[in-house]
């Protein structure tokens, strides 16, 4: 899709999940059905899936929405092999380690630092 104009709310740069924002902002009382982003430009889309612009009375809503949120990850394998490695690790840290890497349980979720961001931000515009 090229568009010229602009939409939606602006992020500030900062790491944005745009599903997990997605329902943040469905609790905080603001219909949408999916949002979109491009660049720091976060919007909904209208009923003919075309980029929009809140309703007014949504947007202080939406700004807090952007502001309080927190993007988060599954937490990687390297990360859970220095965990187990660690001799402060007990047992059963261990085993729930080896039951959410086999998919027993889900993975831990932990928040994208903005350089993680970043560089997913530039692999993007390769």
């Amino acid at each position: 899709m090229t568009t010229t104009e602009s939409h939606g709310q602006k992020t500030g740069g900062k790491p944005i999940s745009l599903h997990q924002l997605q329902v943040e902002v469905q609790a905080a009382g603001v219909q949408v059905d999916a949002l979109g982003q491009q660049g720091e430009d976060l919007y909904p889309y209208d009923a003919e899936g075309l980029p929009c612009d809140f309703a007014a009375a949504d947007q202080p809503t939406v700004d807090t929405c952007i502001t309080n949120h927190v993007a988060m990850r599954d937490k990687t394998d390297a990360e859970y092999a220095a965990e187990f490695q660690d001799p402060a690790t007990t047992a059963a840290r261990k085993q729930q380690i080896r039951d959410q890497q086999s998919g027993l349980e889900p993975r831990e979720q932990v928040p994208i630092t903005q350089e993680e961001w970043d560089q997913r931000q530039g692999l993007m515009a390769v």
